[in-house]
């Protein structure tokens, strides 16, 4: 007697896979079901496993069971056997594609030859027809610092940068200082894009950084009747700020903000996404602002190199997640998930997240992670110099003899 079934049609005395917690076995359809299983009356057997699929917890992929994959509220996708490069990318956005526009996957955008708006989340308004002093896309936000110059209370920076400190093309921009501990640098977050545009509002953060390695002592907004909404610790570590003005900014290599810090240690300052809205960008000057993503933002190197930002179609880099996962992502998806980017690696293979390399520090030769060496100062695949030996902090092998 088989309860719950009057028909022979389908069998339910017919074996095959059945998955319920935790796993698959073969068994009878009435058998599998009475438990709450799924039943898979085209598989007789549990080899190849249909109870393991990519499990989906943005950007990471997982794969598990449908049991495993609910316990850590993730989305199942049944029927998907492997963890694809980028998979859980499921973030769309508008993507151009021979001036239409649709909302896509950053992935199935550039198969079908688009042009991808991260952050830009609707094709209304429609950012493929819009005039391009008002499309805001494939910005950066450059952190500059202008040579030797210290701060002084007497002065109005942002007249400052425009007068004589400001830069015309990214390529000028200044990432690194090296100031004695007593001595203030002036710093400015600058917008850049390929040609002048016109916006009505930015939002940015700062990454990690050390407070007692770089004081942030002195900081401003530049525009012309523009409103800050901050963070209650800016201009602190992870933190961030919004800007908006009845008066839009215009041009190019603009100015949006300064600070005065003082260095203490080496460290870096990076420009990030805003702590609360998840992302860095800009508003246009629509009667209905669109809002488009920063597709880079820069970094101030404090006694070793900084990052620079340059606009344009963005540039995907390894990028290293808790656990030794690597995905390759632009810096701005890579940021927005929690991860570390890995600027000149742009592949997972080899391994950059847990294989060691050849790491420079000025003399000095280690065996790092390329997480580690980039803590450390610079990352390099080409080894140090040759004719000196250094010895590995931790092993005291030889490791550079020429």
């Amino acid at each position: 007697m088989v309860p719950g079934f009057d028909t022979c049609s389908p069998n339910p005395c017919a074996t095959a896979a059945c998955c319920f917690p935790p796993d698959c076995s073969v068994t009878t359809r009435w058998e599998c079901e009475a438990n709450g299983g799924e039943y898979f009356a085209n598989q007789s057997t549990c080899d190849p496993d249909p109870c393991i699929a990519a499990c989906c917890t943005p950007p990471h992929c997982t794969l598990t069971t449908r049991w495993g994959c609910e316990a850590i509220a993730g989305e199942y996708l049944e029927n998907i056997p492997d963890c694809d490069l980028n998979l859980c990318l499921v973030t769309v956005n508008a993507c151009c594609i021979d001036s239409t526009c649709e909302v896509l996957t950053n992935s199935e955008c550039e198969l079908r030859g688009g042009e991808f708006f991260l952050g830009v989340e609707s094709c209304d308004p429609d950012v493929c027809t819009m005039p391009s002093d008002r499309n805001l896309n494939n910005g950066a936000f450059i952190v500059h610092a202008p040579s030797g110059i210290q701060w002084t209370s007497t002065e109005d920076w942002c007249a400052r940068y425009d007068a004589d400190l400001g830069i015309q093309d990214p390529a000028e921009q200044r990432v690194r200082i090296d100031p004695p501990p007593d001595e203030s640098r002036m710093l400015y977050v600058l917008t850049a894009w390929d040609k002048a545009k016109d916006w009505s509002g930015v939002q940015f953060g700062l990454g990690a950084y050390d407070p007692g390695r770089i004081l942030i002592s002195d900081w401003g907004l530049c525009g012309e009747q523009a409103l800050e909404t901050t963070t209650a610790g800016w201009p602190g570590p992870n933190e961030g700020t919004m800007l908006a003005s009845p008066v839009p900014w215009s041009g190019n290599c603009r100015a949006v903000y300064w600070f005065a810090a003082y260095a203490y240690g080496s460290d870096k300052l990076p420009l990030g996404v805003h702590p609360n809205m998840g992302t860095a960008g800009y508003l246009n000057c629509d009667p209905s602002p669109a809002y488009f993503s920063a597709q880079c933002l820069g970094e101030l190197g404090v006694y070793q190199p900084g990052r620079s930002c340059y606009p344009g179609p963005p540039v995907q880099y390894a990028c290293c997640f808790e656990g030794a996962e690597c995905l390759v992502l632009t810096i701005a998806e890579c940021l927005y998930y929690g991860g570390n980017p890995q600027e000149h690696i742009f592949a997972c293979d080899p391994e950059p997240c847990t294989e060691t390399h050849v790491c420079c520090v000025s003399d000095d030769c280690y065996v790092y992670t390329a997480i580690q060496c980039e803590n450390l100062q610079q990352f390099r695949e080409c080894g140090c110099p040759w004719g000196r030996v250094h010895r590995h902090p931790s092993s005291g092998s030889d490791l550079c003899r020429g």
